[in-house]
């Protein structure tokens, strides 16, 4: 049996070994080393997000996920 596909592979979650910058609100706030945080990687490159900016991100990667099933299955995943 073939393995299924990863829709997510880009995603992970990490713990920070050192300081981090926040991408979400660089300015505002940083992931201090030993926080989990949200690893986003884009065009080559690793975005961080830290626990409360990573929040909405998920939601609306959830909402996605959501649209994409009821679009192909109409609601009925069971």
């Amino acid at each position: 049996m073939p393995a299924i596909s990863r829709v997510l592979k880009h995603v992970r979650i990490d713990t920070a070994k050192a300081k981090r910058k926040c991408h979400r609100k660089q300015n505002e706030h940083s992931i201090r080393m030993g926080e989990v945080c949200l690893v986003i990687k884009d065009h080559g490159r690793n975005r961080n997000y830290c626990l409360v900016c990573a929040l909405p991100i998920l939601q609306k990667a959830q909402a996605d996920l959501d649209l994409l099933m009821a679009g192909l299955y109409g609601g009925d995943t069971e």
